[in-house]
């Protein structure tokens, strides 16, 4: 599985968490927060793909994914300590 086929899954996970996920221009890297009671997880656009993925599973790593669907790569992903740039 290629990288942007990982941002996607990645993406499609958390919105199944109930995360929304944008995608914007930014003066940081992003951030999970919550507005009016919706959680949604700012990704500054100008970041590569390794680094989006760093910020989705942090994310997730948040969440309480016991009754949400997770495959087998998301769960690889969410063992992963270590991420290179």
């Amino acid at each position: 599985m290629n990288t942007a086929d990982q941002v996607r899954l990645l993406e499609e996970t958390l919105e199944r968490c109930g995360i929304e996920v944008r995608v914007e221009d930014c003066d940081s890297d992003g951030g999970l927060t919550r507005v009016k009671g919706r959680a949604i997880l700012f990704v500054n656009r100008r970041l590569t793909p390794a680094r989006r993925m760093r910020h989705y599973v942090e994310a997730l790593r948040k969440c309480d994914l016991g009754g949400v669907y997770l495959p087998p790569r998301i769960r690889e992903l969410l063992g992963e300590e270590e991420w290179c740039d």
